[in-house]
């Protein structure tokens, strides 16, 4: 038997972030170990597949000072511990998408989607489960205060109220806006107010079980009530407001200036909006408040959806008020955040809403070439191994690089001559720039505080996003789309919104977790899928930036309760509006268990997934922020989708998390393509004012 470092291992050197240790990753089975010298060296010297008595001999010539039979037993400890395995690999898929993605330019993105793929979380299904989320909690607040829940860093500028929300503080109708009968308006000092108190205001603040802060309930799902999105917004003209950059503050609750600094031009700050809005929301996030609670990687994907609902809702309410309104993620959020004054690794640009007149013209830039680098790399020997440096396995063949997240290089070694190294002390010199050294000090506090949160390799991963593209790789073959089964499922006509307000819609909106038990009408399934992706059926969208596809993503149903319809799970096809049965069954026990024991497909109508296709969207946005960018996206769509919901008398509990292989397998979608990254469960609500009427009415 021949055996070679884990393709999913990562080996992280001591630096100034992890501290004098090394340490080992397996982005495969979710461990981590802490090592010594000797055993990184035996994992990089095993790059190239060998046997292990020879890989042995090798390291005893290395450092003759240690037996051959010690080294062998360094190596039986490291396959115990599957950081070293067989040759023969048992999962192959994760080691073709590796490479794919490296080609894309998304490799830092495909390290995190290993890691964060099927993590463990805790199961709901379990009686002991509040209990251990509490006492982690508790644990955690007599150590620090959970008290981080806004920002009041501006509260003493000049600035103007803001209007509490309210059902009253714009007009326009969920029937009026599914159907594109809102009329265009002017973007009024009025108008921007409704559209950052539907946002950001808060509706009711709740004391949680345990000791810490009130929690805040806004017109969007935030999960665990952490609301970690802030809000600011970029007046450039607006009749009643000064041109300039403004925080949105909760207390007192109003808008209040932060800079009069209006740049010339915004192409270079927002290049994918087209030029000249009248304003632009802008969402950031405030990570630690997420982090505090949800000491995990995978919860860096949850502040991207959070930030997504925040921009949805935006969307709605301005469209519903007659404004035009686009949305996206590719403003230079470095720029943004230095004229902010934000530390990008504590509050970080998520995304942005430009928003015009309703008559605006509805031309959208294309996607900003990347520019090259024009600083030459310069070889400097070092002392110690830089920040968010790690070595790991090659993907086009056997060996070894060290990768530096903060330049975007590679550098590849002999791996008998780096184990070499490592086992002498050495740190190899690796070519850095004056502008990475400045760029790596910038980052040390933030990096320091992820690792701390256990957020790793979310830190890479976030970092290597921020980098300006300099490569465009050569356009990839997609695989087609896997094929939907039969000729489909005909839906019933659209069922018309309700005409209630957006806003009545939006303060009165909760989170369902249990619905009352009657078959859902398939004419409402059908107009949820009809109105809500209605750019899915076109293809294009005139409400979001050009590299935000709605072709990169598929629809997955479980259909647990509708009139008429089979239950099992389908997909949908936009295009036709039909419906695709993957397989028949009451797969309502089978989705609580993939929903980490929610208990809400009981007595749900549907469970909707939106799932991404990688291939596609790698050819959208070939650069490392293309997987955070699904994300976001997802959160604005599924904010859609709940609202919507809502003017169908529908509650909805949204799930960022979910068993990615079990939910993937039943809807007949590969891995290696695929990727579950939302789930929505709706069922018929038990009111819409939260006045809850008995089941049985």
């Amino acid at each position: 038997m021949f055996v070679r470092l884990n393709p999913g291992a990562r080996i992280l050197p001591p630096t100034v972030v992890t501290g004098d240790r090394w340490v080992a990753e397996d982005l495969r089975r979710k461990r981590r170990f802490t090592i010594q010298r000797p055993l990184a060296a035996v994992l990089v010297a095993a790059a190239v597949p060998q046997d292990p008595d020879e890989l042995a001999k090798q390291l005893a010539e290395l450092d003759p000072a240690v037996a051959a039979g010690d080294w062998q037993r360094r190596v039986t400890a490291l396959l115990d511990r599957g950081l070293l395995v067989s040759s023969d690999p048992a999962d192959d898929w994760r080691e073709e998408l590796t490479a794919a993605w490296t080609q894309a330019n998304w490799r830092e993105a495909a390290e995190y989607h290993l890691l964060a793929f099927d993590y463990p979380c805790i199961d709901y299904s379990e009686a002991s489960a509040m209990g251990i989320d509490r006492s982690r909690m508790r644990d955690y607040q007599a150590i620090e205060p959970d008290a981080n829940r806004y920002k009041l860093d501006y509260a003493a500028n000049p600035g103007e109220e803001l209007p509490a929300p309210t059902a009253e503080i714009a007009t326009g109708t969920a029937y009026r806006h599914w159907n594109g009968e809102t009329p265009a308006a002017p973007a009024t000092a009025e108008a921007l107010a409704a559209v950052l108190s539907l946002t950001f205001g808060v509706l009711q603040e709740r004391t949680p079980v345990t000791e810490s802060a009130p929690l805040l309930r806004r017109t969007s799902p935030s999960g665990g009530g952490r609301n970690p999105s802030e809000g600011y917004l970029f007046v450039r003209s607006v009749p009643g407001y000064r041109p300039g950059w403004y925080h949105v503050t909760l207390k007192p609750f109003s808008l209040r200036l932060v800079s009069t600094d209006v740049p010339a031009s915004l192409t270079g700050l927002f290049p994918d909006f087209p030029a000249d809005p009248a304003a632009v929301v802008l969402v950031t996030s405030v990570f630690e408040r997420n982090m505090y609670r949800y000491r995990e990687p995978r919860t860096y994907r949850t502040v991207h959806m959070d930030a997504g609902h925040l921009l949805g809702t935006a969307r709605l309410v301005a469209e519903s008020i007659g404004l035009r309104a686009i949305a996206g993620d590719a403003g230079d959020a470095l720029a943004l955040e230095n004229q902010l004054g934000l530390d990008g690794m504590a509050e970080g640009y998520l995304g942005g809403l430009a928003l015009y007149d309703g008559n605006a013209p509805a031309a959208i830039p294309a996607t900003i070439a990347p520019t090259p680098a024009t600083e030459p790399a310069i070889a400097q020997p070092l002392d110690t191994w830089p920040a968010l440096v790690r070595i790991r396995p090659t993907t086009d063949e056997p060996g070894i690089e060290v990768a530096d997240v903060v330049s975007g290089r590679t550098h590849r070694f002999n791996p008998a001559e780096l184990a070499a190294d490592l086992l002498a002390g050495a740190v190899p010199a690796l070519p850095t720039t004056t502008a990475d050294d400045v760029r790596r000090a910038q980052l040390l506090p933030g990096l320091q505080h992820w690792q701390h949160r256990g957020w790793h390799p979310s830190d890479q991963s976030y970092v290597a996003s921020r980098r300006p593209a300099t490569v465009i790789p050569e356009p990839a073959t997609p695989t087609a789309a896997a094929p939907r089964p039969g000729p489909g499922i005909e839906l019933p006509a659209p069922a018309h919104a309700a005409k209630h307000s957006i806003a009545r819609l939006l303060v009165n909106r909760r989170t369902g977790r249990a619905y009352i038990r009657r078959p859902a009408p398939a004419e409402v399934l059908s107009g949820l899928l009809w109105h809500g992706l209605s750019e899915f059926r076109t293809g294009t969208s005139s409400r979001a930036a050009a590299d935000w596809d709605p072709s990169v993503w598929e629809v997955c149903l479980c259909v647990h309760n509708v009139e008429g319809v089979e239950r099992g799970a389908y997909r949908y096809d936009p295009q036709t509006h039909r419906l695709h049965l993957v397989q028949a069954d009451d797969l309502r026990p089978r989705m609580a268990t993939i929903l980490q024991g929610m208990r809400s497909p009981s007595s749900a109508g549907w469970t909707l997934g939106l799932v991404a296709d990688f291939e596609r969207q790698q050819q959208v946005r070939p650069s490392e922020s293309g997987l955070r960018s699904l994300y976001t996206q997802s959160g604005v769509i599924a904010q859609d989708l709940i609202v919507l919901g809502s003017a169908y008398d529908l509650s909805t509990l949204v799930t960022p998390a979910q068993q990615d292989s079990a939910y993937l397998e039943l809807h007949g979608l590969h891995p290696r393509q695929y990727g579950p990254i939302y789930t929505l469960t709706m069922g018929l609500s038990r009111g819409l004012d939260g006045v809850y009427p008995d089941e049985a009415e």
